[in-house]
């Protein structure tokens, strides 16, 4: 039977600690595509800075920005951008409590000055597939200041992402956002940092999921998902069957129906030889 896969990037496909995908889930990949399975990225990161070379992978489609933005063979077929009334609303809380946070969009990224100086220190040192994002941030077309945005830019947002230092006043503003509007906080392990993911409510990786199966007319029963953080409870708990990875936090562990290995001992490639991606379907 056909499945239908879901695999989160960081800390699940991409290690940060070695700073590639490993070999062994390169090959669990090819190995479940040959045997007819449909295979999805599902990250939380928006298409600006997913690196063109995921496309080199023997996947179908991504689902970009934690729902919003979901590719089959690199062409669209779900988006939904954030309102603007709603944007500008946030914006302005965002502003006036000193947050740093970054406008996510289709095509391009806006960040504010902390926010931008962040990801350039710690996402660009990081080796990527290649230096496509360092490339992308040298460019200043695609990732720039919110400062330097054109008002077009403001049309093709997605998500907002917000990190602070201070637990609580985090959780305060997730917990008075504008209506329409919904989000989660979780720990970024990168640095530390609290963030938090705020999206148009009713869109997660879950339902980004439920646009692929519409899609393709397929049923859940047939759904695998595979992730790390908080940030893909939603997948996992909506999926058949839902995987944590062995360095996942502890509450995606609780959640999930299996924990494999941690990424750097194969988990990836041991998770899909567990629930049968490997047996040529006869």
């Amino acid at each position: 039977m056909k499945k239908y896969v879901f695999i989160d990037i960081d800390g699940t496909l991409f290690d940060h600690e070695s700073g590639i995908i490993p070999a062994s889930a390169i090959e669990a990949l090819q190995k479940a595509k040959a045997n007819g399975h449909e295979l999805f990225i599902c990250t939380g990161r928006p298409k600006p800075i997913v690196e063109s070379s995921f496309w080199n992978l023997p996947i179908t489609g991504i689902i970009y920005s934690g729902g919003t933005h979901i590719e089959i063979d690199q062409k669209i077929i779900f988006q939904r951008h954030f309102p603007k009334e709603q944007m500008f609303e946030l914006i302005q809380i965002l502003s006036s409590n000193q947050f740093d946070y970054t406008l996510e969009g289709t095509e391009k990224n806006l960040y504010t000055k902390g926010n931008y100086d962040w990801f350039k220190t710690y996402l660009c040192k990081e080796n990527f597939i290649d230096s496509e994002l360092e490339t992308r941030f040298e460019e200043k077309s695609v990732l720039k200041l919110i400062e330097n945005a054109d008002p077009e830019d403001f049309e093709q947002i997605t998500k907002i992402d917000v990190f602070a230092e201070n637990d609580q006043r985090i959780h305060d503003l997730i917990s008075n956002l504008p209506e329409g509007l919904d989000g989660f906080v979780y720990s970024n392990p990168i640095d530390n940092l609290i963030e938090a993911e705020i999206l148009i409510a009713g869109i997660s990786k879950a339902s980004g999921i439920d646009e692929i199966l519409n899609y393709y007319d397929a049923k859940i029963k047939d759904t695998v998902a595979i992730g790390d953080s908080t940030n893909d409870m939603a997948m996992i708990e909506h999926a058949q069957i839902g995987i944590a990875m062995g360095n996942a936090c502890e509450p995606l562990k609780e959640i999930a129906d299996m924990v494999t290995a941690p990424i750097g001992q194969d988990g990836l490639h041991h998770a899909f030889k567990a629930v049968g991606l490997f047996e040529e379907k006869s």
